[in-house]
């Protein structure tokens, strides 16, 4: 009879003794930075306002309360990017999301429960969802290959037939009063017409001046069509697209800032609104958010309050009057009076495409985190919180940051327009310091471990382009090239240094692989003798070992080298997936390595020889940053396009 309690007597002392012996089971665990890229929209149900569908590179989130606390993504395959979404207009229970690469999802309860409405959705990315008001099991997807129907809840799919057949479609919209009439947007081919529910297609493109269209959009009437392009601006059709002509002064806005978004208020069909990207150079400052309120004849700046971003939907409630949210880059934003005032309503949303990781060295408990169009954030807790440290008004694009090991308090970043900054006071305030480099957008950075004068930074123009290097030895103030014999047709992805050698450098670029430099940048030579896919990612230099060189691919898995990179080989045993973009070496252990894959972390205890996944971290998709806690190798922390996780032993 005393068995029962003598077991659990063990059990509670072993219990307590793994407890006071420090034993804990290892987490994962995410709290930011909130907000990022909801560049897959945004959509309210129309009956039930308070409840809406963001969708963004960390997943698709949902709120019951207008905005006010976001949820999650309730399965893992919703945790990956969203590209669209759509509510069913006559019965808005039922949604439809799709997921990059991994299918369309199905909810009948409003986001409770979701299902696949399909085995795989793989015709290229999917831009637009459209449901039938009268079947809600009739869906219209617009994607970069194609138009495709399902008339059975999406379980099968119908390419249907246009001229040309493969239309990039990017906005799809459905007549309002004749949902037999769709018209649809495409990159490249103008604007398509369908009046037989998608058997026919016409091109309409009489007084377009450009066939690159974003958006297109109906008012409630079905008697007047707006149709968006990034650069052009708007144009009008009150006749079914038969002919169009320029909605009013709003190209000349469209050519400086790009035009990503154009909705119309349900309640007033002449009230519209367009959304733009941030500014930079002549553009900076320039609102993000321009209204018009007599259809489309004249726009004036409309968004006080909402950060300077790219604008990619609205969503406009037709209840409750003045009440409207935007999707940007810097996460969600809610106005209450039609757009004049704006606040961030972003709790919960975990979507920021973490680019850069740095851990304070003198103090690790402080993190900065660049965000890319999400702008730079700073924890004081280990990721516990967040709060933005850059104003809008010195850069919103910062792919990069850096500290300087000899004086923490200075830190580095690079932000889209304004080149490189520096701030003296832990990222209280900035300064921008670009003389001599030549393009606007610094890219990465990398600062010499020996001497912190020596600064190296890639830029490259807003298209990617030229495969630029910079060397600063004056601590950022001045700078000069410093990529003698690199491709100038590639950007350039990342720069190391050697912490034993700083004088040796390594580059890399995509399609071109690795570079090397040991005279500081001044001359440079491929070295990419045995590695087999080009797409490199930035070299990780053995900080024990100048020799010992390790190299991840977008596709080949990871490289390593013995001999300085004369030659590599591939260690990719136990690697099962081989898209990796970026590695994080032990300074304490350098055996041990932590990789970060499209999905998942893996780790190895033996130099590269073998790796096995931590599958704590499966569910996690695109990684893009890495980097261990310096007083304590047992965190580390990991970036995403949803957020910054910290892995803890």
């Amino acid at each position: 009879m005393q068995t029962k309690p003598f077991i659990w007597a063990i059990v509670i002392t072993l219990a307590l003794m793994l407890c006071s012996a420090g034993v804990r089971a290892e987490s994962f665990t995410t709290n930011g930075p909130y907000g990022g890229q909801i560049n897959g929209g945004i959509v309210m149900n129309p009956k039930k306002t308070n409840i809406l569908y963001a969708g963004g590179t960390g997943g698709l989130f949902i709120t019951t309360d207008g905005g006010e606390i976001w949820q999650p993504p309730h399965t893992k395959e919703l945790a990956k990017g969203v590209s669209a979404i759509a509510v069913a207009p006559g019965l808005p229970e039922t949604a439809y999301v799709s997921v990059h690469l991994d299918g369309i999802f199905k909810t009948t309860d409003s986001g409770k429960t979701w299902q696949r409405t399909a085995e795989r959705f793989t015709e290229g990315w999917i831009f637009s969802l459209v449901i039938d008001p009268r079947n809600a099991g009739v869906i219209y997807a617009g994607t970069s290959k194609g138009i495709f129907k399902s008339s059975d809840g999406g379980s099968k799919w119908e390419e249907l037939k246009t001229e040309p057949q493969k239309l990039s479609a990017g906005s799809m919209i459905m007549d309002p009063g004749k949902s037999d009439t769709l018209y649809v947007a495409t990159f490249g081919d103008g604007i398509f017409k369908s009046e037989d529910a998608g058997k026919s297609w016409t091109a309409i493109n009489n007084g377009l001046t450009t066939k690159d269209f974003v958006v297109i959009a109906a008012d409630r009437t079905g008697q007047a069509l707006y149709a968006a392009t990034s650069t052009e601006g708007v144009f009008k059709s009150t006749d079914g697209g038969l002919n169009w002509k320029p909605a009013g002064d709003i190209k000349a806005l469209a050519e400086g800032l790009g035009l990503w978004a154009l909705d119309i208020d349900p309640m007033q069909p002449d009230t519209l609104y367009a959304g733009f990207s941030s500014g930079s150079g002549a553009n900076a400052g320039k609102a993000t958010v321009y209204k018009s309120i007599d259809g489309g004849n004249t726009w004036f700046p409309s968004g006080t309050g909402i950060r300077k971003s790219r604008i990619k939907g609205f969503a406009i409630s037709a209840k409750n009057p003045g009440v409207m949210y935007a999707a940007t880059f810097r996460g969600v934003f809610k106005s209450m009076d039609g757009g004049k005032n704006w606040i961030p309503a972003n709790k919960g949303i975990a979507s920021a495409y973490v680019m850069d990781i740095k851990v304070d060295p003198d103090k690790n408990n402080n993190l900065y985190v660049a965000t890319g169009f999400g702008g730079l954030f700073k924890s004081e807790d280990r990721g516990a919180t967040f709060r933005e440290i850059m104003a809008e008004a010195e850069g919103t694009n910062t792919d990069t940051v850096a500290l300087n090991p000899a004086d923490s308090k200075t830190v580095y970043s690079g932000a889209f327009g304004f080149g490189f900054l520096i701030s003296g006071d832990s990222g209280k305030s900035w300064k921008t310091s670009s003389e001599g480099i030549i393009n606007d957008h610094v890219y990465y950075l990398a600062v010499d471990p020996q001497n912190p004068k020596n600064i190296f930074a890639t830029s490259c123009t807003c298209g990617g382009g030229t495969g630029a290097v910079f060397r600063s030895s004056d601590g950022g103030r001045t700078w000069v090239r410093a990529d003698g014999g690199i491709a100038t047709d590639r950007m350039v992805m990342g720069i190391s240094i050697d912490p034993l050698k700083p004088s040796t450098l390594y580059a890399v670029q995509i399609d071109h692989g690795v570079w090397k430099s040991t005279d500081s940048g001044t001359t440079w030579e491929n070295a990419n003798n045995g590695i087999t896919d080009l797409r490199a990612m930035p070299v990780v230099v053995d900080p024990k070992d100048s020799n010992i060189l390790y190299e991840p691919t977008y596709g080949g898995g990871i490289f390593k080298s013995v001999d300085g990179g004369k030659s590599w080989k591939e260690i990719n045993n136990g690697l099962a997936e081989k898209r990796v973009r970026r590695l994080a070496i032990d300074s304490r252990n350098s055996k041990i390595l932590y990789a970060g894959s499209y999905r998942g972390v893996y780790v190895s205890k033996d130099a590269g020889e073998s790796w096995s996944l931590l599958e704590i971290t499966k569910e996690v998709a695109g990684i893009n940053a890495l980097a261990l806690d310096p007083k304590n190798s047992n965190i580390l922390y990991v970036g995403t396009g949803g957020g910054m996780w910290r892995y803890e032993k």
